[in-house]
């Protein structure tokens, strides 16, 4: 088996780039969250597609692109929750919670 050139390595990585590229034509938000989240689609795939691809049987460069698209996805859920979280009353009820227990 050959030695893959660097060339054949930088096409595997761009392809989770280009799937969450793709992926920007579905996602709805601004163009700076949108702009995260493609970066936070590329870092997923980055990271997890050599183990993916050595799980899956996939080619490197089809799972990168999956990844990518469906890492974005997972991204722009991600910030939904983040967006909808009430951190006020969570905060208030951990000071009660804490206060109570303190007064024990």
């Amino acid at each position: 088996m050959t030695e893959p050139s660097q060339f054949d390595v930088w096409l595997t990585k761009l392809a989770g780039i280009g799937g969450a590229l793709v992926s920007l034509r579905f996602i709805q938000g601004t163009w700076p969250e949108r702009i995260t989240m493609a970066i936070g689609g590329s870092l997923v795939s980055l990271y997890s597609t050599p183990w993916a691809a050595a799980k899956t049987g996939l080619p490197e460069g089809l799972c990168g692109f999956l990844l990518g698209l469906f890492g974005m996805a997972v991204c722009a859920k991600l910030w939904e929750a983040i967006q909808l979280t009430p951190i006020a009353e969570m905060w208030k009820g951990f000071i009660e919670w804490a206060l109570s227990r303190f007064k024990r």
